[in-house]
């Protein structure tokens, strides 16, 4: 069993066998895409990442404005059921207060990891916001994740 059958819902309950494994499959395929998703987004960062916090006011790049949209369309199509990445809020009736946008520390990355905060989380100086979500990375994912400070990246290349 995937999930507990009482945190599926009534819907999961009416379902017969048949259906529920179907959806089962579903789920498993879903999740095993998600993990390729993952795979490759880590595989192209090479171990070197950007946060970014993106709040109501800021103004994003083209293509993080899109991921937000997609975000929000996956939110309200129910193909969603996001908590922020700090606590265990659910956005159920209120939308996020900001995102934590990770991506690759490339001038070319192609994919970007977008993850929503309530407005508790998001309520603190931007420094610590992004210092909580480090920590939220290093308890969910990457364990021996570290921050490196500015002064030891390079940002362009150049001859020694």
């Amino acid at each position: 069993m995937l999930w507990p059958a009482d945190h599926r819902g009534p819907e999961w309950r009416a379902m017969n066998r048949a259906q529920r494994r179907r959806q089962e499959a579903v789920e498993r395929r879903q999740r095993a895409i998600q993990r390729q998703v993952t795979r490759q987004f880590f595989a192209e960062a090479a171990g070197l990442f950007t946060m970014q916090l993106i709040r109501p006011d800021s103004v994003p790049s083209p293509k993080i404005h899109h991921s937000i949209n997609e975000w929000f369309r996956a939110l309200y199509s129910g193909r969603l059921d996001p908590i922020c990445l700090c606590c265990d809020d659910e956005f159920r009736d209120a939308p996020p207060a900001a995102f934590v946008i990770t991506f690759p520390y490339r001038a070319d990355a192609s994919r970007l990891m977008l993850n929503a905060l309530c407005a508790g989380c998001a309520g603190r100086p931007d420094a610590d916001v992004i210092e909580a979500a480090t920590d939220a990375w290093r308890r969910q994912m990457m364990p021996d994740l570290r921050r490196l400070p500015p002064e030891h990246l390079v940002h362009a290349a150049g001859r020694a």
